[in-house]
């Protein structure tokens, strides 16, 4: 069934730690080039958007779309920034897809910054909100909690109780992959190699590497 799925990217400075090879960020943007192939090769009208927990320009991020090469250029060309929300980037994905006339709609979340303290409580009260309210709208959603952000697991967990809400906890050396496997109900041999992702890895970890 055709799909359409906004990703939360985060892409807070804490992202550039390499506790997760090659990197927190580049673990991200490979899992998600994959699932992005992933999920357009399952159907031709399905679309993905991404956008990123830091607001470095305001509203920036790329609206559901199957145009493969467009998504896989905002990923390479992300910057990692200072102002993590990742309650208002939230706001944002389900206000992306409220009026995506496809049945199905997804939100897929990597959440891996620790918020500071003085932040912490308002920040996740807020984003556990935004989470009921896209639940009320028919959107599904999958947290994927990994790095600094395993902390906030139990408490989003413990507010949600929803058979539209899912999550998972990735500690280091735990596949990605699988992780979003497990929250999106895909099989990990669907992961193949594909052009257009292989070369937005390959450009992304030049970049990191500059």
């Amino acid at each position: 069934m055709p799909i359409a799925v906004m990703v939360v990217i985060d892409n807070s400075m804490y992202m550039q730690n390499q506790d997760y090879l090659p990197s927190r960020f580049m673990t991200q943007k490979e899992c998600l080039n994959t699932y992005i192939s992933t999920t357009l090769n399952d159907s031709v009208d399905s679309a993905v958007g991404i956008i990123p927990t830091c607001q470095y320009v305001p509203n920036i991020m790329i609206t559901p779309t199957n145009e493969r090469f467009n998504l896989n250029q905002f990923l390479h060309k992300l910057p990692l920034h200072e102002d993590f929300d990742i309650s208002k980037s939230f706001k944002l994905a389900y206000l992306a897809l409220n009026y995506r006339q496809l049945e199905e709609k997804s939100i897929l979340v990597f959440l891996g910054t620790e918020i500071p303290t003085k932040l912490e409580d308002e920040m996740i009260k807020s984003f556990i909100d935004s989470i009921c309210v896209a639940l009320e709208l028919g959107i599904t959603v999958s947290v994927v909690f990994f790095a600094d952000g395993i902390k906030y697991s139990e408490w989003v967990n413990e507010e949600i109780e929803s058979n539209g809400f899912k999550s998972v906890v990735v500690k280091e050396k735990e596949s990605f992959y699988d992780a979003v496997c497990s929250l999106t109900g895909c099989k990990s041999e669907e992961f193949e190699d594909d052009p257009e992702l292989a070369l937005a890895i390959k450009l992304s970890l030049e970049e990191a590497n500059k």
